[in-house]
């Protein structure tokens, strides 16, 4: 089995054990991982620069209904018109990490894992592929205040292109689901 068949297996059975596990999952939640992911619930509006221009998004999170996982919805105006996706996130119990799996409507994917260096901060690493198959990398970094963080992707490559680095600033506009 290829590693991206691997993915969409594993992120098919995580969706569903989202959405259709036991109601007790909240209780299952370790408490570390509960704050992280909770940290995101609400509606977030983003911009990012890039080659001078300024860009923006809207991001809506909300937790799955055992509460075992967030989802989430994206939309933007790029460089490239515009674009969407969803994604789910969730805890890795052994690792003490966050991972997420981003689906864009165009195609592209992005598994992405971060570590918890401290409440304010996660550091990681986002590996996928473009619309076009490339394989794509990056290295990711969280830096978090109140109502507010910085999305900093570093060291980006997509097939054997280097990008440049990219830096998204996320303002909440509501705690709401």
């Amino acid at each position: 089995m290829t590693r991206l068949a691997q993915t969409l297996v594993a992120a098919t059975v995580a969706l569903a054990a989202c959405i259709l596990g036991p109601s007790t999952a909240h209780a299952q939640l370790p408490e570390d991982g509960r704050k992280v992911l909770a940290y995101y619930v609400g509606t977030w509006q983003y911009e990012w620069k890039l080659e001078g221009e300024t860009y923006r998004g809207t991001w809506s999170v909300k937790w799955s209904p055992d509460e075992s996982c967030t989802l989430s919805h994206w939309s933007s105006k790029g460089p490239d018109g515009p674009a969407k996706g969803t994604k789910i996130t969730g805890w890795d119990t052994a690792k003490h990490q966050s991972v997420d799996l981003d689906f864009s409507a165009n195609g592209e994917h992005v598994l992405s894992r971060y570590t918890i260096e401290s409440d304010k901060v996660e550091v990681g690493e986002g590996t996928g592929s473009t619309p076009d198959g490339k394989v794509s990398r990056s290295k990711l970094r969280i830096d978090k205040k109140r109502g507010k963080f910085t999305w900093t992707l570093t060291d980006r490559i997509e097939g054997d292109e280097r990008l440049p680095d990219l830096v998204f600033v996320f303002r909440k506009v509501t705690d709401k689901e």
